[in-house]
C-alpha cells in the first residue's frame, strides 16, 4: 500500500513539476535561441545576435532555476506551516471545550487563560520550541535551515546565493515532523 503524501510532499512535487518546466524550456530555449516565442517572453529581444540570445537566455533560465529552489522551500515550509497551526488550533480548541465543560467555579475562573493562544505556536521556530524535544537533533537543525532559509527568501535574498540546504533534505525534515502531528 502507498504511503499517502503529506502536504510538504505536494508542495514538493508541485515545485519539482515546475522544475522539470523549466528544464524542458530551457532544452527548447538553447535548440532555437532565435525563436520568436523567446522575445515574446521578453527574454530575448527580436533580431539581436544568436549569441546575445544565447546569452539572455542563460542568465534567464539561471535565474528561473534559483528561483523554483527558492519557492520548493517556501512552499513545503508554507505547506507544513498550515498543516501544524490545523492540528495545533482543533488542539487548542478542544482544551478550552475541556475546560469550560468539566471545570466550572470560582476555582477556575480564569481557565481560558490556561490555555496558550494560536499565534504563540505560529512560524517554524515556534513549531520546532514546541515539538522539539520529539526530533532528532539532526532534523532540528535541518528545520532551522528551511527557516533561514525561507526568511531569508522572503525577505530578499538574492537569486544568485542558493539555498544552504538541498530541497529534497528540506522534504524529509519536514516530514519527520508531520509525523509527530498525526493523530494517534
Amino acid at each position: 500500500m502507498a504511503k499517502e503524501p503529506t502536504p510538504v510532499d505536494r508542495a514538493f512535487e508541485r515545485c519539482k513539476l515546475l522544475a522539470q518546466v523549466v528544464a524542458l524550456e530551457y532544452r527548447r530555449a538553447r535548440a532555437n535561441p532565435l525563436d520568436d516565442r523567446y522575445a515574446t517572453l521578453g527574454i530575448t529581444e527580436r533580431g539581436e545576435l544568436k549569441a546575445d540570445a544565447v546569452h539572455q537566455i542563460e542568465e534567464a533560465f539561471s535565474d528561473l532555476e534559483a528561483l523554483v529552489n527558492h519557492l520548493t522551500i517556501l512552499d513545503m515550509a508554507a505547506a507544513f506551516e498550515k498543516m501544524f497551526n490545523a492540528r495545533i488550533a482543533t488542539a487548542v480548541g478542544e482544551a478550552r471545550k475541556t475546560l469550560r465543560g468539566k471545570h466550572r467555579g470560582p476555582v477556575l475562573a480564569g481557565r481560558d487563560g490556561i490555555v496558550r493562544e494560536m499565534e504563540d505556536f505560529r512560524g517554524l521556530s515556534n513549531i520546532t520550541n514546541l515539538i522539539g524535544a520529539d526530533l532528532d537533533e539532526q532534523v532540528k537543525k535541518r528545520i532551522e535551515s528551511v527557516r533561514e532559509n525561507r526568511n531569508r527568501f522572503a525577505h530578499g535574498t538574492d537569486l544568485t546565493t542558493p539555498p544552504t540546504i538541498p530541497r529534497e533534505e528540506a522534504r524529509d525534515a519536514l516530514n519527520e515532523a508531520v509525523i509527530l502531528l498525526k493523530p494517534m
